[in-house]
């Protein structure tokens, strides 16, 4: 919501100062109309930044993680033993969405069926098996989830996402490019060579979404 408003806000601003930039200003009849509704917009969108701030700094909404979820009409609930601890916040100066959570990396991508995805995760020894939160043609599998993307385990769900341009600074942000909810995680069984790689931490780790 922050961003919309900052680019609404910009918008607004432009055609303000095109209007006085003309020789007659905001003075003809047009254009104070059109004054009076830009006037209406910025005070909802006042009213907008109000409500966000007493949302922030209410002290009786709960911390607690998502303790029910919907699910699309057809789509199985998984029986509740998966589930995977999470925290997160929305700074209200910028609009961005920290978490802090499990992160690793998609390394292995496999379409069992139409609604179900096993997930290989680099240097981590269970495999996820995930569904899409809707219907996805054969044709557009590849949107869905890529090797090398991102995952964030968040309770029952992966959140998908993908570095941001300047991807060369550590704190870098990501962007959120999909959900897939989690059916099921299995173990894999490792070689005795493969344990002697060094897995990825379990440790969470705070992350920022534009």
């Amino acid at each position: 919501m922050a961003r919309d408003i900052r680019q609404l806000r910009a918008f607004i601003s432009h055609i303000e100062q095109r209007g006085d930039m003309t020789d007659h200003g905001f003075f003809s009849v047009e254009k104070r109309d059109l004054k009076q509704r830009l006037d209406q917009v910025n005070a909802q969108l006042d009213l907008a930044k109000q409500s966000r701030t007493r949302i922030g700094l209410d002290q009786e909404l709960s911390n607690e993680p998502i303790a029910k979820c919907l699910y699309p009409e057809g789509v199985k609930t998984n029986d509740g033993d998966v589930w995977n601890g999470y925290k997160a916040w929305c700074q209200d100066h910028n609009g961005s969405l920290h978490v802090e959570a499990i992160k690793s990396t998609i390394g292995g991508v496999k379409w069992l069926t139409g609604e179900v995805i096993e997930l290989s995760l680099y240097q981590q020894p269970s495999k996820l098996f995930v569904t899409p939160l809707k219907p996805v043609p054969e044709n557009h599998r590849d949107d869905e989830v890529r090797v090398d993307d991102i995952a964030l385990l968040l309770g029952q769900y992966v959140a998908i996402g993908e570095r941001d341009e300047d991807s060369s600074r550590p704190t870098a942000a990501f962007s959120m490019i999909n959900y897939l909810r989690i059916v099921s995680m299995e173990e894999e069984n490792q070689s005795r060579g493969g344990k002697n790689r060094i897995p990825e931490s379990n440790a969470k780790v705070e992350c920022r979404f534009n």
